[in-house]
C-alpha cells in the first residue's frame, strides 16, 4: 500500500471529525550511496518545461542522473543558471516574459522553473562527462563507410530566364525570327530584362526543357513560344555529376556513426546507474 502525504485543513481543529485528504502519493524510493530520494505521483504527472509527459521510469532515471551529478559535484550555482537562462533566451529569441509564460504553462513557478533548468544543466553536463566525451569515431571507420556508401552531387545548371512579350504589330513567326537573329549575331539583351540567376538540378529539369542539358555555358537557347510570349534561357555555368569528396562528407558520416555508439554508451551508463542504486517501487 502506498504511503500518503496527508495535509489537514488549517481549521480542522474546529472540527474533530474533519477527514484528511490525499494530495500526493509516493511512487518509488531511490536509495543512492549518499542520499535517498522520493518519487511521487505528482513528479510523474507533471510535464517537463517543454511540455513532455514522462513515465515513472523516465523520472527515476532523471533522479539517478541527478544523484550521479551531485556525486561529481556537477551542480550549477545561481550565476551559472543565469548564464544558462540567457543562452536559452538568446538561442530561442525569448523575452523574460516568454520564459515566465513557459514556466507557468508547464505548471512551474519562476523559482521551480529555474530549479528545473539547473537539473537540466547538471544532467547535460553529466552526459558530456560520462557519454559524449567517449564518442570517438576512428577515421578508418569513416573511410569504410564512405567507400561503401558513395554519394554523388548531381549535375546542375546556373540559368537566367526571360520571356519576351508578344508584339501584336508583327506575326509571331517574324517576331521569333527577329529574336533569334539578335541572339545569333550577339546583340546583347539588357540585363534588366533577365531574371536573377538560379541553379537547377538536372533531375528537376522539365521534359520540355531538356535542351538545357546540351547547352554550352555563356549561350542562349532558341526562342520557345509560351503563353506569355517567347521564352529564352541563358546558361551561365554548369556542374557535372561527381562523387562528393571524403572531406565534405567526413562530418556527416561521423555523425551517422556516432548515433549507434551514443545509444550503446548511454544504455551502458543507464545500467551502471541502476545497478549501483536500489529502487523500491511502492
Amino acid at each position: 500500500m502506498k504511503k500518503s502525504v496527508v495535509f489537514f485543513s488549517l481549521f480542522s481543529f474546529f472540527y474533530a471529525s474533519a477527514a484528511p485528504f490525499v494530495i500526493d502519493t509516493i511512487e518509488a524510493v531511490v536509495f543512492g550511496h549518499e542520499e535517498t530520494v522520493l518519487v511521487t505521483k505528482l513528479d510523474v504527472e507533471r510535464p517537463t518545461l517543454d511540455g513532455v509527459f514522462r513515465s515513472l521510469d523516465d523520472v527515476l532515471m532523471e533522479k539517478l542522473m541527478l544523484l550521479e551529478a551531485k556525486k561529481y559535484k556537477i551542480l550549477p550555482d545561481e550565476n551559472t543558471i543565469n548564464s544558462y537562462l540567457e543562452t536559452v533566451q538568446r538561442e530561442n529569441n525569448l523575452s523574460q516574459n516568454d520564459l515566465n509564460v513557459m514556466f507557468s504553462s508547464a505548471g512551474y513557478t519562476i523559482e521551480e522553473g529555474r530549479a528545473q533548468l539547473g537539473i537540466m544543466f547538471s544532467i547535460n553536463s553529466l552526459m558530456d562527462f560520462k557519454v559524449r566525451s567517449r564518442l570517438i569515431v576512428m577515421e578508418k571507420d569513416v573511410q569504410a563507410h564512405y567507400d561503401a556508401n558513395p554519394v554523388y552531387q548531381e549535375a546542375s545548371y546556373e540559368l537566367r530566364h526571360l520571356v519576351v512579350p508578344f508584339d501584336e504589330k508583327i506575326s509571331r513567326k517574324k517576331q521569333k525570327n527577329k529574336i533569334e537573329r539578335k541572339v545569333k549575331t550577339g546583340i546583347a539583351i539588357p540585363d534588366k530584362l533577365w531574371s536573377s540567376s538560379f541553379w537547377v538540378d538536372e533531375a528537376d529539369i522539365a521534359a520540355d526543357k531538356q535542351f538545357i542539358i546540351s547547352m554550352q555555358p555563356k549561350t542562349i537557347s532558341f526562342a520557345r513560344e509560351v503563353d506569355q510570349g517567347f521564352e529564352l534561357f541563358e546558361l551561365l555555368d554548369s556542374k557535372k555529376r561527381e562523387l562528393v569528396s571524403f572531406e565534405n562528407r567526413y562530418q556527416e558520416i561521423s555523425n551517422i556513426l556516432r548515433k549507434p555508439l551514443y545509444e550503446k554508451l548511454f544504455n551502458e551508463f543507464q545500467k551502471e546507474l541502476i545497478n549501483s542504486s536500489s529502487i523500491v517501487r511502492l
